[in-house]
């Protein structure tokens, strides 16, 4: 019986490299080697009808929108949006500027080194998302289960030795205690959004300087210093008033229908004033000034933000909520 049935399996599958069966050769590894050339058979099947699909970029409507089954647009009476990286997208300009501004504030506030002033950004190195480590001062990529990816882990410019990360972390999967809740841990801090590239080169560039010159240092301190000359920027508005000098250096130019930029252009101005024709609600929030948002939004659409827009909420409205929850007892 078991003949006959190895028999069939391999008249099927052609399995001549395990030639003919016996009742004494039909053994469980025999059974694993089937069922493995099976599996391998059905792979190499499906993966030359997935490299015949024609590329995903060809299939969808390039003017579409796809959100999901459930939205039905014509119901939704209220659009909001973000300011920055929504309806304004800044270019690497950006970046350099916020690294520039900051790594002075270091020499002239923080009497960082008069050396750290002659840093520059470098674009290629940072990424957004990536956590560091505290304690070692340790730059590195964490998935969602909290597991850190080996060859990822960089000191500096210097990437760490994946032993030494193992033996630090006792492996390379880490605890909710050490990420914390919503990422928020005095252990470890994660960079967040594309505001934060500046940052991380910045704090690997000084770390760098201070490795190279064998300068002892304390990573945690160095970042809170580093953390602060940044956050400074926004909160004192000093990069705010620097952006609206030279605009045009910093956004990406906004294209129309009549006269796009480039293929790529995104038709703001269009589209906020088709939502005021439809009779839709619109409004904006944002953690930058009026004034700012305000410069911006008529470098961009021509029109002032109170036009298209029918509810701000800006800045001084967080302060606000702080103050009164400062001060709620």
């Amino acid at each position: 019986m078991l003949s006959k049935l190895a028999l069939r399996c391999n008249r099927a599958f052609g399995l001549r490299a395990l030639g003919s069966y016996s009742s004494d050769s039909w053994t469980p590894i025999n059974q694993k080697l089937v069922k493995k050339e099976r599996l391998v058979r059905a792979y190499e099947k499906y993966k030359v009808t997935c490299e015949n699909l024609p590329p995903p970029s060809e299939l969808p409507d390039p003017k579409g929108v796809f959100a999901n089954n459930e939205i039905d647009l014509k119901e939704i009476q209220v659009y909001g949006f973000d300011y920055d990286y929504t309806l304004a997208y800044y270019n690497i300009g950006l970046y350099q500027l916020i690294f520039n501004m900051a790594r002075d504030s270091l020499v002239d506030n923080y009497k960082f080194p008069s050396a750290i002033r002659n840093m520059d950004y470098l674009p290629n190195f940072p990424i957004r998302g990536l956590h560091m480590d505290m304690r070692k001062g340790w730059f590195m990529k964490i998935d969602s289960y909290n597991n850190i990816g080996l060859g990822t882990v960089f000191h500096g410019m210097n990437q760490v030795d994946r032993n030494d990360v193992i033996k630090f972390f006792n492996g390379t999967k880490l605890n909710v205690q050490d990420i914390g809740y919503y990422s928020q841990s005095n252990k470890i801090h994660h960079f967040v959004d594309l505001f934060c590239l500046p940052e991380i080169c910045l704090i690997a560039c000084v770390f760098q300087y201070f490795l190279d010159n064998n300068i002892q240092f304390t990573p945690e301190y160095i970042f809170h210093d580093i953390h602060d000359a940044v956050n400074s920027l926004h909160h004192t508005e000093l990069l705010h008033k620097r952006i609206v000098q030279s605009i045009d250096d910093y956004l990406f130019p906004i294209g129309n229908s009549e006269n796009p930029v480039d293929s790529s252009s995104i038709y703001i101005k269009e589209f906020l004033m088709r939502l005021n024709k439809s009779g839709k609600k619109v409004f904006l929030i944002t953690n930058s000034p009026y004034w700012f948002v305000n410069f911006g939004m008529t470098s961009l659409c021509g029109k002032r933000i109170r036009e298209p827009c029918n509810c701000i909420l800006s800045s001084s409205i967080f302060k606000l909520i702080k103050f009164y929850n400062n001060n709620i007892n």
